[in-house]
């Protein structure tokens, strides 16, 4: 009998102060998993959005370096005006543009529309890149006619992580006489 007394168990209380003690190692381990991932993705954003941001920088200026023939809009006032389209002939672009799709679902792609002597066309710029969590909206394309330079910017933004967003700027000079 007294072999049985002995044996001391874990009283309610004491199962209850443990059940409390894991849930909050839980919680803290919860939190601290959300933020590490939050991190990441951010990381992750920054290093592809640069990336981005380098790779239609680099296009765009191939693209307007030799552009001719500069439609812009007609305000007089402004010392740059928003272009309508231009003139590319080392691409064979005579009528071309830069339009955004600025819905998320379509990822924000980009793309140079031009009428060529084939015809229309259209060249993917960036679309669905880097596993379709960038996209591309609020793209403006202006051009100094005395200075003879392109300025632009966009915004890169994620559709995975709320209110993460790269505004972009570029300048390209041109070099082709007309």
């Amino acid at each position: 009998m007294r072999k049985l007394k002995s044996k001391k168990g874990f009283t309610l209380i004491e199962m209850l102060a443990c059940v409390v003690v894991l849930i909050l190692i839980g919680g803290i381990c919860s939190v601290g998993m959300n933020l590490a991932t939050r991190s990441y993705n951010e990381s992750v954003y920054e290093s592809d959005s640069q990336m981005l941001e380098d790779t239609l920088n680099l296009y765009l200026c191939d693209i307007l370096r030799h552009a001719t023939s500069v439609q812009t809009e007609a305000d007089e006032n402004a010392e740059e005006k928003d272009v309508i389209s231009f003139t590319n002939v080392a691409y064979q672009i005579y009528d071309g543009h830069i339009e955004v799709s600025e819905r998320k679902d379509d990822k924000g792609g980009t793309f140079l529309v031009y009428e060529s002597s084939n015809g229309h066309g259209a060249m993917i710029v960036g679309e669905n890149v880097y596993a379709g969590t960038l996209y591309i909206s609020d793209f403006v394309l202006k051009y100094n006619p005395e200075k003879k330079y392109f300025t632009g910017y966009y915004t890169i933004q994620s559709s995975v992580l709320e209110n993460l967003e790269k505004t972009c700027e570029f300048t390209c000079r041109t070099i082709a006489e007309y």
